[in-house]
């Protein structure tokens, strides 16, 4: 108790002078199989820190819990107390700010006895959780790449992006097989439906994270592309044959493995071909996890439950019996545990009653050990993470190149009638650009004029048919007629918030005599709405809503571009 008391009061101190400190950022073994855990067995500074473990601390040392850095004093205090008291393995961060995160990094290293694995959901980049940093293109939008060189770069800069945080684990790639369009919670998150392209832009994506010391993690194991319900309200079932979870399903799994992935999440599904027990999720599952993962596919790295927290598990089983059903079936990291304490002791008590060996505890603990020598931690300083130039460093010139060069391979002229693009004789075009979606002249359409003269026009999301007819009369007088839809989800619900009365402007639009463009900012799904598309006279999927997008997707319409 003297011990982390003093730790919590050098932490507390540190506190108020991290924004003052500033030095180089770790460095990690970046070596082709680096993150191969066979090449780092018999460690000293693992042992080391393995025997100053009780078993208490050992246990611990599975469980990740949930953290933010834009909350209050309070909370943070929280958080505090459970590292101090529990010894537990690492954190995984949610919303915040990226220089605060790096500063509560920093903070909890200190505090904390045996150094933290510091984790993120990050799969397009920290923007997808904090503000103020840098969001790279959806999964979705890489399937669209013919140059998976581009998903290795972007992937490296998100490891770079991490590191400069403090962070050793990005909960990334989702390698799941997009199989099912209503799928409510994978959809564009996935690289799409073809297994083997799934795979290869996996792999890219694995060696490109890693290849910049930042450990990966392939998710969501055995695949949760073919499902119409959210694990994260429920526990979906999916009723796949063994056949084809082992032909399709898996197939993104074994590549991720033969590119030497850190990590495989385990999801929260019902798959009865696996495990008919009733409500048994294949994340607390030993016949999923232990013998399909572990046995049968040779997999060595981390199993990782996903949040168990969600739905999937805790409508059906109670906090602390969650954590230690999926500890009994093979998972290494308990990722967001609700009852820390009472899973503990369950494991203990399950340790005593012959469910599971001390041997096997003490494997798990080296192996988590193991993999955070891999990232550098046994060579840690608070000092290795520089704050003040965290702000640069996370939103630097070189990550909008690959943005933007990702974009120009993955904007798609779905079609083109009569070879109107890229749109030429500018001379003898009167051009009027409408954007669904949008209040004002949008991104999409101040590039349009960079190339011609266009007029351009708004609509809102559900315009009115008064508003839909006066437009319609407005548009009479041009020849050609550039329809942005600019107001789409990314998930599928209500039609990716696409409404009927949008549908019916377009609809309006190509009934007119001119030529007709539409451009989809959003999720290539849409194009279903579309399917009777004989008055369209070309078709473009930009697959997202940004403006760097919008800005590539207009230069394509005259040829600048793709």
């Amino acid at each position: 108790m003297i011990r982390a008391t003093a730790k919590l009061i050098m932490a507390a101190t540190l506190l108020f002078f991290l924004s003052l400190t500033s030095l180089s950022a770790q460095t990690a073994d970046n070596s082709p199989g680096g993150f191969d855990l066979r090449q780092h067995e018999g460690n000293a500074w693992v042992d080391s820190v393995f025997n100053s473990l009780s078993l208490k601390e050992r246990i611990a040392q599975s469980m990740v819990i949930r953290t933010f850095s834009n909350r209050d004093r309070a909370f943070y205090d929280s958080i505090s107390r459970i590292i101090i008291k529990y010894n537990i393995g690492g954190l995984c961060f949610f919303q915040g700010d990226p220089q605060q995160q790096a500063q509560l990094t920093k903070y909890w290293q200190v505090l904390s006895e045996t150094l933290l694995l510091i984790t993120i959901d990050a799969e397009w980049g920290l923007g997808m959780r904090l503000k103020n940093a840098w969001s790279f293109p959806k999964q979705m939008t890489l399937g669209a790449v013919t140059d998976n060189e581009l998903i290795y770069k972007m992937a490296y800069k998100i490891g770079e992006h991490c590191k400069s945080i403090g962070t050793q684990m990005n909960f990334a790639p989702v390698v799941d097989i997009n199989s099912n369009p209503a799928n409510p919670v994978i959809n564009f998150r996935s690289f799409g439906e073809d297994p083997q392209q799934v795979a290869i832009k996996g792999a890219a994506y694995i060696r490109g994270l890693q290849d910049a010391g930042v450990m990966a993690c392939a998710k969501h194991f055995p695949g949760h592309g073919d499902t119409d319900s959210d694990s994260h309200y429920t526990l979906p079932l999916l009723n796949h044959s063994r056949q084809v979870i082992d032909s399709i399903d898996l197939v993104p799994f074994r590549a991720a493995m033969a590119a030497h992935v850190s990590g495989l999440m385990t999801a929260h599904l019902y798959i009865p071909a696996l495990d008919a027990r009733k409500d048994m999720a294949t994340s607390i599952s030993d016949k999923a996890i232990d013998s399909l993962m572990k046995q049968v596919m040779g997999f060595e790295g981390l199993a990782i439950t996903d949040a168990l927290d969600m739905k999937g598990v805790t409508a059906a089983h109670q906090i602390g019996e969650i954590e230690k059903m999926a500890y009994l079936a093979g998972n290494d990291i308990l990722l967001l545990p609700l009852a820390i304490n009472a899973a503990i002791n369950k494991i203990i008590k399950a340790i005593d009653q012959g469910e599971i060996s001390r041997e096997e505890v003490d494997a798990r603990c080296r192996k988590i050990l193991t993999y955070k020598y891999i990232t550098g931690l046994n060579t840690f300083d608070y000092d290795d993470i520089d704050i003040d130039k965290v702000p640069a460093l996370v939103n630097d010139a070189e990550s909008e190149l690959i943005t933007r060069q990702i974009y120009e391979q993955a904007v798609t002229i779905v079609k083109n009638q009569r070879d109107l693009l890229p749109l030429q004789r500018l001379d003898t075009l009167r051009i009027a650009s409408v954007a669904i979606g949008s209040s004002a002249v949008s991104a999409f359409q101040k590039t349009l004029e960079l190339y011609a003269p266009v007029t351009h026009f708004q609509a809102g999301d559900a315009p009115t048919a008064a508003e839909i007819s006066t437009l319609r009369k407005h548009l009479q007088d041009y020849n050609l007629i550039i329809i942005s839809l600019e107001s789409p989800r990314l998930l599928p619900r209500n039609n990716y918030s696409v409404t009927q009365a949008a549908l019916q402007l377009i609809a309006e639009i190509k009934s007119l005599p001119s030529h007709t463009v539409l451009d989809i900012f959003g999720n290539a799904y849409l194009l279903k709405s579309f399917a009777d598309n004989k008055d369209l006279d070309a078709i473009v999927m930009s697959y997202e809503n940004n403006d760097l997008v919008k800005d590539v997707s207009a230069q394509m319409l005259f040829g600048a571009t793709g």
